[in-house]
């Protein structure tokens, strides 16, 4: 998956980063919630934004979906908030694998 992010302040200049990020998931376990058509909505945690947070998110499976969202105000680097849209658009490719498993309890365990 790669996120392209493009900034458009209340001056009319544009912020476009030189490429887009890849948004990348380790091996690492997480929790499905539901299945849906063309997606996994999934509990995960060290992962971007929240960290050590466990945090709820849309997972893509097919590739060429486009999402796009926009914000209306940013954070200076200042520390201020100016009016700015920000505009972040998901491209969707899919590589990897994902292992489904259902944990059994070990013999004896009561």
């Amino acid at each position: 998956m790669r996120v392209r992010v493009r900034t458009i302040w209340a001056t009319g200049s544009i912020l476009h980063p030189p490429e887009p990020v890849p948004a990348r998931r380790p091996h690492h376990t997480a929790i499905v919630a539901s299945v849906g058509p063309g997606f996994l909505t999934i509990y995960e945690q060290h992962v971007k934004p929240g960290g050590d947070h466990v945090q709820l998110h849309t997972l893509p499976t097919r590739a060429g979906t486009t999402v796009t969202t926009e914000h209306k105000v940013l954070k200076t680097t200042t520390g201020g908030l100016a009016t700015a849209t920000v505009v972040t658009t998901v491209t969707v490719s899919i590589s990897g694998k994902v292992w489904a498993y259902r944990p059994v309890p070990a013999s004896g365990a009561k």
